[in-house]
């Protein structure tokens, strides 16, 4: 498997687990960030252990696919 198909398979399932909660991605984008991001305000519940654990893993394929690139 090259680095292009294991990107595109990631990206691929990442859209599957956002179809199961109704969301999807975004299009490309001109900022990384809104202009009046604020995340220290940020009053969102904690995730629980099933959660944290798949956003690690998230995480550690985007670390991998930086490297890749």
């Amino acid at each position: 498997m090259n680095s292009q198909k294991y990107v595109k398979e990631a990206i691929r399932c990442l859209e599957l687990e956002l179809n199961k909660l109704g969301l999807t991605l975004k299009g490309e984008s001109s900022m990384p960030m809104q202009a009046n991001n604020r995340p220290e305000l940020d009053v969102l519940p904690l995730l629980d252990s099933d959660q944290a654990s798949y956003y690690a893993s998230l995480i550690g394929t985007l670390r991998w696919m930086v490297e890749l690139g």
